[in-house]
C-alpha cells in the first residue's frame, strides 16, 4: 500500500512537470525597427501551447488578443509615431512566456506645402520661396522645363538653405542656378519628401531673368563742387526697377517703383556727401551705384 501511494505521488509530480512548462512565444509581425506607412499594423504571433495571448503598446496594460489559442494573425490600428509593443503567452498553469519587445514607427503623414513663389506670370532670378510643414524633411527637388517643349530637369535643393524641420510652418528661401536659361520662360514645381511620403507643389510659369539692371547716375557729379543746395538728381536704368537712395549711410528711402528713370531736384545740406543708389528689377536682381559730391 505504501509503495502504491509513492507511485501515485511520483506520477503526479511528473505529470505536473510536463504541463507546467513555460510557453515559448514567437513574433512574426510587426517587424522590429520597421517604418509602416499605414495605421493598420499586422500582428502575427504564435505560442507552442494553448494560451492567453496578449499585447501591451507603449508600456501600458496588457490587452487580450485571444484566449485558449496558440496563434493570433490579425491587425490592430495605431496612431502615427514611434511605438514599442510587447507580447506574452500565459498557459493554464499561469506560466508566462518570454516577453519579446518590438519597436516600430508609423508615418502616414505627407508633407504639407502651403505656398511656392514666384507665382505664375512673375519673374525669377533663381531665387525661390516655399512654405511647408514637415518634421522629417528628407529631400527637396526642384523640377523645371523650358517652354514650350523643353525636357524636364531636376535639381536637388541644398537643405542647408532651409531652416531645421519643424511641426510648425517653415519658410525656406533657396537658390537655383538658372543662368544658362536666362531670358527664357519655364514651368516649375518643387517636390518635398519625408521618410516615406512625398508631395508636389503647384506648377508655376515664370520668366527667368538672371541679369542685373544697369543703373547710371548722371547727376549729381563729383566735380566741380556745387554752389547751391538744390541739386538735380538724374538717374536712369535699362529696365523697370525699384529705385531707392541712401545719403551718407542713412536708411534707404524710395525714389520710384517700376521706373526707368528718376529726374528731380533734391535739397542737400552743405558739406561732402555720399549718395548711394540701388535699383532692384522685377526678378530681384540688384545694381548699386554711388557718387560723392
Amino acid at each position: 500500500m505504501k509503495l502504491f501511494v509513492i507511485s501515485i505521488l511520483t506520477l503526479f509530480i511528473l505529470s505536473f512537470s510536463v504541463f507546467a512548462v513555460v510557453p515559448n512565444l514567437t513574433v512574426y509581425a510587426p517587424e522590429n525597427n520597421k517604418t509602416y506607412t499605414s495605421k493598420t499594423i499586422p500582428i502575427n504571433i504564435s505560442s507552442d501551447q494553448v494560451s492567453l495571448l496578449e499585447y501591451s503598446i507603449d508600456y501600458k496594460f496588457f490587452t487580450r488578443l485571444c484566449l485558449n489559442c496558440i496563434k493570433f494573425d490579425n491587425s490592430r490600428i495605431f496612431q502615427d509615431g514611434v511605438h514599442s509593443i510587447r507580447f506574452r503567452s500565459t498557459n493554464e498553469f499561469s506560466e508566462i512566456s518570454n516577453i519579446p519587445e518590438i519597436n516600430f514607427t508609423i508615418d502616414t503623414q505627407k508633407p504639407r506645402i502651403f505656398s511656392i513663389d514666384p507665382r505664375s506670370g512673375k519673374f525669377t532670378n533663381g531665387m525661390f520661396t516655399i512654405k511647408y510643414i514637415e518634421e522629417k524633411l528628407k529631400e527637396m527637388i526642384f523640377y523645371y522645363r523650358t517652354i514650350p517643349s523643353g525636357n524636364l530637369t531636376n535639381i536637388p535643393v541644398n537643405l542647408s538653405q532651409c531652416p531645421l524641420p519643424s511641426k510648425n510652418l517653415v519658410t525656406c528661401n533657396f537658390k537655383v542656378d538658372l543662368t544658362s536659361i536666362d531670358n527664357m520662360f519655364i514651368e516649375y514645381y518643387v517636390k518635398v519628401k519625408n521618410t516615406n511620403n512625398e508631395v508636389n507643389s503647384t506648377k508655376n510659369f515664370v520668366k527667368v531673368d538672371t541679369t542685373k539692371p544697369n543703373i547710371t547716375i548722371y547727376s549729381p557729379v563729383t566735380a566741380p563742387p556745387y554752389a547751391i543746395k538744390n541739386i538735380l538728381v538724374n538717374i536712369t536704368s535699362n529696365e523697370d526697377v525699384r529705385l531707392t537712395f541712401s545719403l551718407d549711410s542713412t536708411p534707404e528711402r524710395l525714389l520710384c517703383t517700376k521706373c526707368k528713370s528718376f529726374v528731380q531736384k533734391m535739397k542737400f545740406n552743405s558739406g561732402i556727401h555720399l549718395l548711394h543708389i540701388k535699383g532692384i528689377d522685377l526678378a530681384g536682381n540688384i545694381d548699386e551705384e554711388e557718387v560723392a559730391f
